[in-house]
């Protein structure tokens, strides 16, 4: 659904993923999960622009810098759940995380869709 979208910001920004969530979040409307076809909110395209802004900054900080984001791989996603526990981070935060994690791995890149059942298991 986002894959040519992604593609063409990652062909323009390699090596820069904060720039590269930052145009996709501009360009790509969410769709809304539940209800009728809609587009998601403002706040919810900001939300998730923030949560993997996080992951990105999270990971640089754990020594596992990511040059793209379609190379952000399940080990790294678990390491970052398990990082998160260990700061005391609640349920419903791990569902957050785990939903924007999950639903843009669909849209850019197969190899991430299920990246996170980890949360599930926490």
């Amino acid at each position: 659904m986002g894959l040519a979208l992604y593609e063409e910001i990652k062909s323009k920004h390699p090596g820069d993923p904060l720039k590269q969530c930052a145009l996709f979040f501009r360009n790509f409307s969410i769709p809304a999960a539940t209800g009728r076809k809609r587009a998601a909110s403002k706040e919810t395209q900001e939300n998730y622009q923030e949560r993997l802004n996080s992951l990105i900054h999270t990971l640089r900080e754990m020594n596992m810098p990511v040059q793209n984001l379609d190379q952000i791989s399940k080990k790294q996603v678990r390491l970052y759940f398990e990082h998160l526990e260990a700061k005391g981070r609640s349920a419903s935060w791990f569902t957050n995380v785990n939903t924007v994690i999950r639903r843009f791995g669909t849209w850019i890149v197969d190899s991430i869709l299920q990246v996170s059942q980890f949360a599930n298991q926490i």
